[in-house]
């Protein structure tokens, strides 16, 4: 092989080596993309579907539609107490 050949060859390598990480960027930044409109259209969906029940007063489905969103409430309430006991 001359070694113009072998020049060639390892340019050859080099750039494509050097090209793949580039290649993940952006194969992540579309699917970074992909999920961001995902999310956007879920996002979209609920805000619509929660002000529909609001026109509708449909307090029930609405209290549902936005605990869906948010979750439950994580802490519990505990009573207050006196030297008495609670109140």
């Amino acid at each position: 092989m001359s070694l113009r050949a072998t020049i060639a060859s390892n340019l050859i390598q080099i750039t494509y080596c050097s090209a793949l990480p580039f290649k993940n960027i952006l194969r992540q930044s579309r699917l970074q993309k992909q999920l961001g409109e995902i999310e956007k259209t879920w996002w979209l969906s609920k805000a619509t579907e929660i002000q529909n029940y609001a026109d509708a007063n449909m307090a029930h489905q609405f209290h549902e539609a936005i605990k869906a969103v948010y979750g439950s409430k994580s802490h519990s309430t505990h009573p207050v107490r006196t030297m008495m006991g609670p109140i």
